[in-house]
């Protein structure tokens, strides 16, 4: 049973994981390798894991701020995350100009600003972020506003506010 909800998991998140690591200045393939092994990793951890939408997005996170090297060889027990990577789920993940831009746009921002951005797109809250990156909630909307800020003007938008 573990093994389909991994999959599941797997396939529902993929794509997103993906996306958090290009917002944050990946290339398509780092974002791509960074989020591999971070499902590796959470399928070898995975009774362990308390929250794995937060889990996978940190841990592919810092796998392309190291800049991890990661050998697409799976070890023969985690045939499931072969399985899996095997897929169509990776091919998702495609953009139109309009997202080209708002991810060149991201990849110009400060770390901090783009980090935020980042979790915020995957919908976390920002005492969630703050969780996740080790500061507070005032940091993490701080970041936010100035993010917000930052890119609509690299845009050409005008910022709305929130009432």
């Amino acid at each position: 049973m573990a093994d389909a909800e991994f999959v599941a998991f797997y396939r529902g998140e993929m794509p997103a994981v993906v996306r958090h690591v290009l917002n944050q200045g990946a290339g398509e393939q780092e974002a791509v390798d960074a989020a591999q092994t971070a499902f590796v990793q959470a399928y070898q951890a995975w009774e362990t894991i308390s929250h794995p939408r937060a889990w996978v997005r940190t841990v592919a996170t810092r796998a392309f701020l190291r800049a991890l090297p990661w050998s697409r060889e799976i070890p023969a027990d985690n045939s499931v995350v072969e399985d899996a990577i095997a897929g169509p789920v990776i091919g998702k993940v495609e953009f139109c100009t309009e997202e080209q831009t708002v991810l060149e746009a991201l990849a110009a921002l400060p770390h901090r600003q783009r980090e935020a951005m980042a979790w915020h797109f995957d919908g976390f809250t920002p005492a969630e972020i703050a969780e996740m990156l080790g500061t507070n909630s005032a940091a993490v909307r701080q970041s936010l506003a100035r993010a917000r800020r930052n890119l609509a003007q690299r845009l050409g938008t005008t910022e709305r506010h929130a009432g």
